[in-house]
């Protein structure tokens, strides 16, 4: 499915234009309003369309020169997590948005990974070539973009760590104030306590202690860490949790006290026996439990002389085999030990150091991470077959399922996934361009010369093409 955002007027324009490329309506979902986009974009939507959208939607009563289209697409970016490639299109020249980018930071999206922009009104072959050259992003590009374009604690502080240098004086400090200024609430300026830093940075540079003034630096970018949260919002205004994880520690004031810090972004099952974290996940046949984080050694008490019969890499391995769920392991293990065993046991899973979740930054990137894994996993469980051929084994056999798990968990998996895209690509690509060119026989001798694919019809070609 594609995605088009712009005004109701708009509309007979790009069915006339996709009709061109062979697109159907019923291939495209437009979105005039808030109401309908908000629709459409709260459920979880495939990658693999596009969206295109008009930086002068002028919804809500918005003043055409507002340019709403670059707010859209922040949401759809920082709230809604869409990884589709972006077209803007605007009457208005990519030039007077660069131009405009160094003052504002909502143009610089424009500018990002998996975007572009094209001058409207624009031809099938303009709209074509970007297509062509703008991709889909992955989710770790997802989330640059989302913290450095779209986040008002990335945009902020990474104006300030660029730009807040003792060297550049106390006129370019009182300028970098100004340009920070339209992001934050009155409430947000009183927490950072705004005021009270400009003057201590500039108290610092007129007496020529640059020391002072790095210290002062230091201590205003932890607050503004702490109290400034994403696009503008304060705290309390942030979503509820709505991801499950099951967190896994044998020291209980370890396990309390990672619980209470993940609790505030997730649902937290805990627990403080391998056995039983074991016995939770086979109760979870709904797989409503998206991501482990688990401890790598779990003891039977503080004397951390006895095993416990489960550690907390075999409490992973389970997991992997038995549902689709993001792995994690927190350790203080020296790394040749817990990476060797990484090693042996063949199955992907991210590490966490226990020294590296102490500040608030450090679990402002854990968080982000684990998020980001949630939303993957949800996605992917979405899409998986619910049929019995695909869940039903034959005897002494695995069922496909379970083949899929130990394969999506594997080491391999990205070298496997991108073999994959990349055959899948081939084969389209060639499939697009002599379809109309063969007759059915030719069509499927050359998918068996070319690709290795027996066929039995037609039927079967088109199948593989969509």
């Amino acid at each position: 499915m594609n995605y088009i955002i712009c005004n109701t007027d708009q509309k007979n324009y790009f069915l006339k234009l996709l009709s061109a490329i062979n697109m159907k309506e019923s291939e495209v979902a437009f979105a005039f309003d808030k109401e309908k986009f908000d629709e459409i974009f709260s459920a979880k939507i495939s990658s693999n369309g596009f969206v295109l959208i008009d930086v002068e939607a002028n919804w809500n009563k918005q003043e055409r020169e507002i340019f709403y289209g670059f707010d859209i697409a922040a949401d759809l970016r920082r709230i809604y997590r869409v990884r589709n490639q972006i077209i803007f299109h605007s009457t208005f020249t990519n030039e007077y948005f660069e131009k405009q980018s160094q003052s504002d930071i909502k143009f610089k999206l424009m500018y990002g990974r998996g975007s572009s922009f094209i001058h409207y009104p624009f031809t099938v072959e303009a709209l074509k070539e970007k297509l062509l050259n703008t991709t889909p992003i992955s989710a770790a590009t997802l989330h640059d973009i989302v913290t450095m374009l779209c986040d008002l604690k990335g945009i902020v502080i990474d104006k300030l760590n660029h730009e807040l240098k003792f060297e550049k004086g106390a006129t370019s400090l009182q300028q970098l104030f100004a340009s920070i200024e339209p992001y934050l609430s009155n409430d947000q300026k009183h927490l950072i306590e705004m005021a009270d830093y400009l003057e201590k940075l500039q108290q610092s540079i007129s007496n020529n202690e640059r020391t002072m003034f790095l210290s002062q630096k230091d201590l205003f970018l932890k607050l503004c860490t702490r109290h400034l949260t994403q696009s503008g919002k304060m705290e309390s205004e942030l979503n509820k949790p709505t991801h499950t994880v099951l967190l896994v520690d044998d020291r209980e004031n370890e396990l309390e006290k990672y619980a209470a810090e993940l609790s505030k972004d997730f649902i937290v099952v805990k627990t403080t026996n391998g056995t039983e974290a074991i016995e939770i996940l086979k109760g979870d046949s709904a797989n409503n439990i998206k991501a482990i984080i688990a401890d790598w050694r779990l003891f039977q008490d503080d004397t951390l002389t006895y095993w416990q019969p489960l550690q907390g890499y075999e409490i992973l391995e389970y997991a992997a085999k038995s549902g689709t769920r993001a792995l994690f392991a927190l350790t203080s293990q020296a790394d040749y030990v817990v990476h060797h065993i990484r090693n042996l046991l063949g199955i992907r899973f991210s590490m966490f150091k226990k020294d590296n979740l102490e500040t608030a930054d450090q679990w402002k990137l854990f968080k982000d991470v684990l998020t980001e894994a949630c939303e993957e996993t949800t996605q992917l469980i979405s899409n998986i077959p619910k049929g019995t051929g695909w869940t039903k084994a034959e005897v002494g056999k695995k069922s496909l399922h379970q083949q899929y798990l130990e394969k999506r968990n594997s080491p391999e998996w990205k070298l496997f996934e991108n073999n994959i895209t990349e055959s899948s690509n081939q084969i389209w690509e060639y499939y697009d361009s002599i379809l109309i060119k063969k007759t059915s026989e030719e069509l499927l001798q050359d998918f068996s010369v070319k690709f290795g694919i027996v066929l039995k019809n037609k039927l079967e070609s088109v199948l593989i093409a969509r």
